[in-house]
């Protein structure tokens, strides 16, 4: 989630793009960049219906876990919920999503 929210995900996407394009420039095949690029685009476009279906108590926390870099204690106090629940729904969320990244 840290990779999708940080915007690492997205600039991965973008070099992917210009190293295609560098590598049609220069007339070599980029069938192996090409279906990497396509997989990282389909992660991104996975993790944005994911993020824009998911509730706002859990926005909260992977933004602040994973954007703001809070421990999970510090997020715990932020949010006024305990440890363990921000452990449930982060496990909960991860469990979900590892059924649909790895199609």
């Amino acid at each position: 989630m840290y990779h999708y929210l940080s915007g690492t995900l997205e600039e991965e996407i973008k070099n992917g793009e210009r190293r295609i394009n560098a590598l049609e420039e220069k007339g070599y095949s980029q069938s192996e960049e090409l279906i990497m690029w396509h997989q990282l685009k389909r992660k991104k476009e996975i993790l944005d219906i994911f993020w824009n279906m998911e509730v706002d108590e859990v926005k909260i926390m992977l933004i602040l876990r994973y954007r703001k870099k809070l421990s999970w204690s510090k997020v715990s106090k932020e949010m006024h919920v305990t440890k363990a629940t921000l452990k449930f729904w982060n496990q909960k969320l991860k469990e979900v999503l590892v059924v649909y990244l790895a199609h």
